[in-house]
């Protein structure tokens, strides 16, 4: 996506949700900031960031969603049938990478969520119910 067809995009969007499939986990792990640098993984196509980088001058080497994520993981611990985790590292990958874009963009209305791959304790279901409580 182009950077200003992204940006028109939010403009639109009361919240931005991103959701991302986390292999060999054991939790929904709410995701709190995302890095801008030391991206060194290819992605499917086999590109790498620039210079390992999200967003190349004047940009912050870390940013945090200002969605009260810490609470929004407490008040559904009770409620919610799968664990919910708050995780500070989304991955250096592809899910880091336009969590970052969208956190430069707005970090007001923008979360990321990794969920397990489905199994038979991570049904659709519940993945889904889960991802509603959030």
């Amino acid at each position: 996506i182009k950077y200003k067809k992204f940006q028109f995009f939010f403009f639109f969007r009361l919240l931005v949700v991103h959701l991302g499939v986390a292999v060999d986990t054991e939790a929904i792990h709410i995701e709190q900031c995302a890095c801008n640098v030391n991206y060194c993984h290819r992605d499917n196509n086999g590109t790498i960031p620039a210079a390992g980088r999200c967003i190349k001058q004047d940009a912050p080497e870390r940013i945090q969603t200002l969605l009260p994520v810490e609470d929004i993981c407490a008040r559904i611990q009770h409620r919610a049938s799968l664990p919910v985790k708050i995780s500070n590292d989304p991955g250096r990958f592809l899910c880091e990478y336009i969590y970052y874009q969208s956190l430069f963009i707005d970090r007001k209305r923008t979360v990321f969520i990794h969920i397990p791959d489905t199994d038979e304790n991570f049904t659709i279901e519940k993945l889904a119910e889960t991802i509603q409580l959030i």
